[in-house]
């Protein structure tokens, strides 16, 4: 599952950063290669089917380098993998006459927390979610102001630390990740804080209308749901009324 093989990259990412040694990175290639001889050996024992993925992860290699190295350049520096903050009280949800109805905490893991310090010696943080699968979905909801995994991130990183987060982005390991990884941004600065503050009012809104008893929509992704038996319970505008359903069955039964 792609599930699985996004925990195995993660596995190998955090390893080759505990082996590297900074101050040697001719040997980067090295080192991938023998932390996937570590991670992938005793999975493909287990299972088979980890020898392709082995090799899969074993043509990123040069490419994966040559990126971290890249951004080193630019003075980032690891900070954390698979960092999950400490949960909090995060967002309080109140009516209009600001009165509490709800208390929210908000929780998740980030795959990879980079960390730079800027020219006026400021922490600033690099928020990175490694994708196995191809980065077009993503861009698109990013192009469409649709985006809300990061911005989510940004939520949970900057609600519990005085750290700005400057930057957050999707990296791909597919296919295309032989060249090199393909990226897709979020934006400046200014504009994720922008995409953060919008998902933070939106889950004020839903939750408010959910406190209140306001009948919602069912969440849901078309792309599944038209096989599903059950969608019209989810009330999703591509269902098909239960009243036309009927209808038509009448219609069968009755041999016209």
């Amino acid at each position: 599952a792609a599930s699985d093989k996004g925990n195995v990259w993660h596995a190998v990412v955090e390893r080759f950063h505990q082996w590297r040694d900074v101050g040697a990175p001719e040997h980067d290639v090295e080192v991938f290669m023998r932390v996937l001889d570590e991670q992938l050996d005793p999975l493909c024992v287990e299972n088979p089917r980890y020898w392709s993925v082995k090799q899969l992860f074993a043509s990123y290699a040069v490419a994966f380098v040559a990126w971290w190295q890249a951004r080193e350049r630019e003075g980032w520096q690891l900070k954390h993998s698979e960092y999950a903050p400490q949960p909090f009280q995060t967002q309080i949800i109140t009516d209009g006459a600001g009165q509490i109805q709800h208390e929210l905490q908000w929780r998740g893991r980030i795959d990879q927390v980079d960390e730079c310090v800027n020219e006026h010696g400021e922490i600033q943080w690099s928020l990175i979610d490694y994708k196995t699968n191809n980065l077009m979905n993503y861009k698109k909801r990013i192009r469409d102001h649709e985006e809300t995994q990061l911005a989510f991130y940004i939520n949970l990183i900057e609600a519990g630390t005085q750290l700005q987060v400057v930057d957050a982005r999707y990296v791909g390991v597919e296919r295309h990740a032989e060249r090199r990884l393909p990226e897709a941004h979020l934006g400046d600065a200014t504009y994720i804080h922008t995409q953060a503050a919008q998902l933070r009012q939106q889950v004020h809104d839903v939750f408010l209308q959910m406190v209140q008893g306001a009948p919602l929509i069912a969440l849901g992704e078309k792309g599944a749901c038209v096989y599903c038996d059950y969608r019209a319970l989810c009330r999703k505008d591509y269902a098909v009324p239960i009243s036309l359903v009927q209808a038509n069955d009448a219609t069968q039964k009755g041999g016209v």
